[in-house]
Order: structure tokens, then C-alpha cells, then sequence
């Protein structure tokens, strides 16, 4: 047990302790740090956000997603004041974590997804980056095309069992960008290096391709948001900020600087979130309307 993270049993305890305490646990630290921004002044005086980071939870697979998720079914029953806000995850919804009264999920697969409305990227664009050369929809339209067949492989690599690493594998170096009018995904290659940091042979690359083809067409019914990995998109975007002249460094903070608590509105499960931050009540029935 790492001993700088508290367990099941301390966590508890600190609510026991502290009984006006709600807690909201998130992945990661980027976003607590969005959450707070949003919630700015309006955060209650008892409300903490912390990562699972901070947390010892047993978990057989996966990573702070599944961490998050088991934490959130053993707090079932539990009288603290605590809410588990989880990545949904791409394609259909698992009816079973939706169940979960300590789990909120993200409006769209990833928390990233938010940034996904042309509010946000005509402000990316226009202020972010002092473009003209983009229509903010158009743009958006055609990173959630190009998102959208990244995420179907993503499916792919699950329902197969083949594991492949998108996380260490750098997807801007199979990406392109012109100044105004594609972004491009070489995904021959792509799949390539994939397979090779799997150390699984490069002869499945048809393999590969095809499965995703046919899940894709399994999947057709589905909107290109509800399949496109929001790292994968801001990846996408960040081409683009690139080929403007931006720092790779500071694309991340230039997209996220893009959304404000005006476009929180609509998305029930944000709304949630924060409403919890506000009024330390773990209900399900949004507390505030909405905007």
C-alpha cells in the first residue's frame, strides 16, 4: 500500500470526523483544476476536490478510470459525502455504472469532450491562436470524423483483447494539418507503431484495420462525438495550433482556457458535478437549473 494515499477505511473516517466534508474524486489533477476554475467563488467552504491518486483502492485491471469505478461501488451505502466523477468512455454506456449513486459520468466519453462545441473552438482559434483561417464548426466537424475512427480503434483494440498502448504511443507524429483546409491522419502507420509498442507483429495490420472497419459500421447509428476520445480530438486540434505557430507545450492550456461556465449548460452530468461543489449534497436531482 503506498503509504501516501489514504484507504477505504481513512477516508471514511475524515467524513466521520468532519461530518459538513463532501468530497468529490476525479482521475486527475488537470481535472481538478478545470472543476475548480468553473466552479470559481461559488465552491463551498466544504467541499474538497481530490485525485484517486490520493486514494488506495484495489483494482485487478485498468487504470484511474476502473479505480474510480470501484471506489464508487464501495462507497454504495456509505453515509459520507462523497461523489466519484468518471470518464463515460467510448460507444454505448454500461448500464451498470450509470446505476452507481457515487458515480457521475461525463456528458460525452471523457472530460476533454466538453471542449468539444464550436464556442469553444471559435475562441481556441480566434483568440487562442489569432486565426481566421478556420471555420470553428467546419474544423470541429472534421476532428470528430477523423476522432471518430480513432476511437472505433480504440473499441477494436478492447473487444479483441489486443491491448495496443495508445497512451505511450505519440499520436501527432502520424498527424498533419494544413494552414485551412484538412487535418489528416496517416493511420497505416499509426496502426503500425501501435502494434509494434504491443510487440505484437506487424502482419496484423490488416487485421486491425478491417476489425475497425466492421465495428465502425456495427456503430454506425452512433454520433461521431459519442466515439471520439476527447485526448484524441484535442490531439487533433493541436495540429492545427501547431501549424498557426503555437507552442506544442501550451496547446492544452490555450484549448481549456476555451471553456467558460456559460457552456456548462445542458450538459446534466457537469451541472451535477458542480452543483455538488455547491451545495454539498450528493442527490441526483440536478440542485440548480439550469442556466
Amino acid at each position: 500500500m503506498n503509504p501516501f494515499r489514504r484507504d477505504l477505511e481513512t477516508l471514511l473516517a475524515s467524513h466521520v470526523l468532519d461530518p459538513g466534508r463532501c468530497e468529490l474524486l476525479v482521475e486527475g489533477e488537470e481535472d481538478r483544476r478545470i472543476l475548480l476554475w468553473l466552479i470559481g467563488n461559488n465552491i463551498s467552504k466544504d467541499a474538497v476536490i481530490t485525485t484517486i491518486d490520493q486514494v488506495e483502492v484495489e483494482c485487478t485491471s485498468g487504470g484511474n478510470r476502473e479505480r474510480l469505478l470501484e471506489l464508487a461501488r464501495r462507497l454504495e451505502g456509505a453515509e459520507a459525502c462523497i461523489l466519484c466523477f468518471v470518464d463515460a468512455g467510448l460507444g454505448p454506456r454500461d448500464p451498470a455504472e450509470e446505476e452507481l449513486d457515487r458515480a457521475v459520468l461525463t456528458d460525452g466519453p471523457d472530460i476533454e469532450s466538453y471542449l468539444l462545441r464550436p464556442e469553444c473552438v471559435e475562441k481556441f482559434l480566434r483568440l487562442g491562436l489569432r486565426s481566421e483561417a478556420w471555420n470553428p464548426e467546419q474544423l470541429l466537424a472534421l476532428v470528430l470524423q477523423r476522432g471518430r475512427r480513432l476511437g472505433v480503434l480504440r473499441l477494436a483494440s478492447d473487444s479483441a483483447g489486443w491491448r495496443l498502448p495508445f497512451q505511450k504511443t505519440d499520436l501527432n507524429r502520424h498527424v498533419s494539418a494544413d494552414s485551412d483546409t484538412d487535418v489528416t491522419v496517416d493511420e497505416d502507420s499509426f496502426i503500425r507503431v501501435l502494434l509494434q509498442n504491443a510487440g505484437l507483429p506487424l502482419t496484423m495490420c490488416d487485421e486491425v484495420s478491417q476489425r475497425r472497419d466492421d465495428l465502425d459500421a456495427e456503430l454506425s447509428e452512433l454520433d461521431d462525438i459519442q466515439l471520439t476520445h476527447g485526448k484524441d480530438a484535442l490531439a487533433l486540434l493541436g495540429e492545427v495550433a501547431v501549424k498557426a505557430g503555437a507552442q506544442r507545450k501550451e496547446v492544452r492550456g490555450l484549448l481549456w482556457t476555451s471553456l467558460e461556465r456559460r457552456f456548462v449548460a445542458g450538459h446534466s452530468s457537469l451541472e451535477r458535478v458542480l452543483s455538488f461543489l455547491e451545495t454539498c449534497s450528493t442527490n441526483r436531482r440536478l440542485e440548480t437549473a439550469s442556466a
